[in-house]
């Protein structure tokens, strides 16, 4: 009997279905989601000074997303990388040009739009461009603002006034009267140096009254030394103080505004009044710094012309203020230093404190 050959074996060719049509809407449907996406991060971006945005930017969800942007931006990137992975996958298994690979396409690219639109609002202010002297030939003027969240410590004041050389130093949620102007000496004692070197002041006591003010803390032999405190033209909800301005120290003015997780009206209230002040300069050199409780992409605070925003001075991953709790990468920019266009930084240092969850912000200003 003679044996039978096998069978030659045939290639196995592998077949894959095409996107239906129902896929193939699906597809560009996600690509039109992603589309608005990417136009939402560049309307934060190049228009944060609109009208309708500004009104936007203070509404619930709005205002926490402008709050991390760098989130959003980070994002962005991972999907605009699964989406191109998932591309390339495809057009290995289907025609290259085919529809729902091309949909991918669409949303890879138009992710990473969304990426470049949400870092611009992350990484750059848009305020006025920042004055910068490297070398200045005037004299300068160091000023410091940390909320103290209630837990000063004289590791801080060491830092903000021994360390950083700080002339004056805006405390919000700190007191500075009675027994606690008392506690205040003893812990500038304890950092090493003379509490009778200093001046110290505070704000009228905020409603509701479980909030402590804000305290100014100066050196009396400092470039602010016989600047003397004045009322402030506008109160914010948790407490304005105002030091008028004397030779070389420019007008000061340090603030605490409520939380938009609490009376979020208060707080669009307080984001106004910071823009009347910022319009009150009288034509003097003027430093608005303190607790915000918002970024520059909030409402007004878009729009505050002659400011520059000093955080702009110190590297990109330094600027965020709160919370400390998280890594530098994922803090928002909340304390803000703002100089007057007659002011030039000549650097901003951003540095964690013992207890607070708020960083020590200090700037080196000069005259331009």
């Amino acid at each position: 009997m003679t044996p039978q050959r096998p069978a030659p074996m045939r290639p196995i060719v592998q077949t894959f279905a095409r996107p239906t049509r129902g896929r193939m809407l699906a597809g560009w449907a996600g690509a039109a989601v992603v589309a608005l996406w990417a136009a939402a991060a560049l309307l934060a971006a190049l228009a944060p000074g609109w009208g309708a945005l500004q009104a936007l930017s203070m509404r619930p969800g709005v205002l926490h997303a402008l709050s991390f942007p760098q989130l959003w931006c980070g994002l962005s990137v991972v999907l605009g990388i699964w989406c191109a992975a998932r591309a390339l996958l495809r057009a290995r298994q289907l025609a290259p040009c085919s529809g729902w690979t091309t949909t991918m396409w669409a949303r890879a690219a138009l992710a990473m739009v969304a990426a470049v639109g949400w870092w611009w609002t992350w990484a750059v202010s848009p305020l006025d461009a920042l004055p910068r002297a490297e070398a200045p030939a005037t004299p300068t003027v160091t000023v410091a603002a940390f909320n103290t969240f209630a837990e000063l410590r004289a590791e801080d004041l060491a830092e903000i006034f021994g360390t950083q050389g700080a002339d004056v130093a805006v405390l919000p949620e700190w007191r500075v009267d009675g027994e606690y102007g008392e506690h205040t000496r003893a812990l500038l004692a304890e950092a090493g140096l003379n509490p009778e070197n200093f001046h110290l002041a505070q704000s009228t006591q905020p409603d509701p009254s479980w909030i402590w003010p804000v305290s100014l803390v100066w050196r009396a032999d400092g470039a602010c030394g016989d600047a003397i405190v004045v009322e402030p033209a506008e109160q914010t909800t948790f407490g304005t103080v105002e030091l008028q301005a004397t030779g070389q120290c420019p007008r000061i003015l340090g603030l605490h505004t409520m939380a938009p997780v609490g009376d979020r009206q208060l707080w669009q209230e307080d984001l106004h009044r910071i823009s009347r002040l910022a319009g009150h300069n009288g034509g003097t050199p003027v430093v608005i710094l303190g607790d915000f409780n918002a970024t520059l992409r909030h409402g007004p605070l878009a729009r505050l012309e002659g400011f520059a925003d000093a955080l702009d001075a110190a590297p990109l991953l330094q600027r965020g203020t709160w919370t400390t709790r998280l890594g530098a990468l994922l803090r928002t920019s909340i304390d803000h230093v703002l100089v007057s266009d007659d002011l030039a930084v000549v650097d901003t240092r951003v540095h964690d404190p013992v207890a607070s969850d708020h960083t020590i912000v200090v700037t080196t200003l000069s005259t331009r």
